[in-house]
């Protein structure tokens, strides 16, 4: 209903700042990622933000030509500002023009449609947000094989950043339970999907410092939040354990602990609902992995076989449910390998050995079936 409204007016959606009987409704989230996403951008390019706000973000982004006064009063761009904006690709421009549409309508219906057509950019293919036809398809095309773009880095940047701004509209939603459902799916998708590939791209350039803060926030949602079924609580847990890998990656063997147990929280409300499941067992047997791998880096090595015989007993349990792709054979390869390793760390010779014949004998039997190389090279690995 119409009443006042409360809230960052830089990220404030048009019906936010102006509330009609229509009310608001997801895609104003969408609105403050969108907004996110163009300060990330500029801050990226040097601009600054001190007499910028929605409104003249969107100014520049649409015309380069002009920007807007906090009172709406266009002002002529500086043509340095105007070259800075041009930086930005066409479609990374369209796509934030577009979840910061003025009419609700023009935006992108959800923050995981958002998210899906940066990866899109991401991935040189067309955007949803650009018309551009056949040529426009491909040009596409043939950028896709080119080196990626640095502001690609930067995308990923600005959706971690933008996990804030969707929790944190889920824990102040008070519309109906059916939209703050789905908001809550959307953020907990967005948190496994970006943690997961922002951490690899990280990964290959050494910064995991950067996303420390923005992996605190989202574990202090992840940490609190309610699950309403089976498949939302695996969900949550392999979100979870993306953030404790991040954790483990930078040596915090400790905060791993604690976020690997909040999974295993996660999963027990799982399993409770929807026993032996192949997702909620595959979940298990990481979980379990990595408690155990906590364990063996600070040479505790009979308290890693006790988490990897339970990453043992989970990928067995997950063989019958897999046996076309392999993977519960995979995990328990995996296994096998990991307690040989404590065994032989722990000075159990004689049941180092076993365990390994064992998981030899098993990746034999899967090169024979002709099992892809990098998976098999995976569990040789761990």
């Amino acid at each position: 209903g119409v009443g006042g409204s409360a809230g960052t007016r830089a990220y404030m959606a048009p019906e936010q700042l102006n509330p009609n009987t229509e009310g608001i409704d997801v895609r104003a989230d969408v609105y403050a990622l969108g907004a996110i996403l163009v300060e990330t951008l500029c801050l990226a390019l040097d601009i600054s933000l001190a007499r910028l706000n929605s409104n003249s973000l969107r100014s520049l982004l649409s015309a380069a030509a002009y920007t807007t006064d906090n009172n709406g009063e266009r002002i002529a761009a500086a043509p340095a500002l105007r070259a800075q904006i041009k930086r930005i690709p066409k479609p990374l421009r369209a796509i934030a023009l577009k979840a910061m549409a003025a009419d609700r309508n023009q935006r992108y219906e959800s923050a995981a449609a958002f998210a899906d057509d940066l990866s899109r950019w991401r991935e040189r293919r067309p955007v949803l947000a650009i018309r551009g036809g056949r040529m426009y398809a491909v040009r596409c095309f043939i950028n896709r094989y080119r080196g990626a773009s640095a502001l690609g880095f930067l995308t990923l940047v600005s959706l971690v950043a933008g996990l804030v701004v969707a929790a944190y509209g889920l824990n102040q939603a008070q519309h109906a339970r059916a939209l703050a459902e789905t908001r809550r799916e959307q953020a907990e998708k967005l948190v496994g999907y970006m943690l997961g590939d922002f951490a690899a791209k990280l990964a290959q350039v050494g910064k995991l410092d950067l996303i420390d803060d923005v992996a605190k926030q989202a574990l202090a949602y992840l940490t609190q939040a309610n699950d309403p079924d089976a498949h939302s609580a695996i969900q949550r847990a392999a979100a979870l354990r993306t953030i404790g890998d991040l954790q483990t990656q930078r040596g915090q063997w400790a905060e791993a602990k604690k976020t690997f147990a909040v999974a295993e929280q996660a999963l027990d409300f799982a399993e409770s609902v929807a026993p032996d499941t192949s997702e909620l067992l595959f979940e298990r047997a990481q979980v379990a992995y990595w408690l155990g791998y906590c364990e063996y880096v600070k040479r505790k090595f009979d308290a890693a076989k006790v988490h990897w015989r339970r990453y043992l007993d989970y990928a067995q349990r997950l063989q019958p449910l897999t046996k076309s792709e392999g993977t519960g054979l995979l995990e328990t390869a995996s296994a096998m390998n990991n307690l040989g390793t404590a065994s032989f760390e722990n000075g159990e010779l004689k049941l180092a050995a076993k365990y390994f014949d064992e998981s030899i004998a098993i990746k034999n039997a899967l090169l024979s079936k002709n099992m892809d190389d990098s998976d098999l090279a995976f569990s040789i690995a761990r």
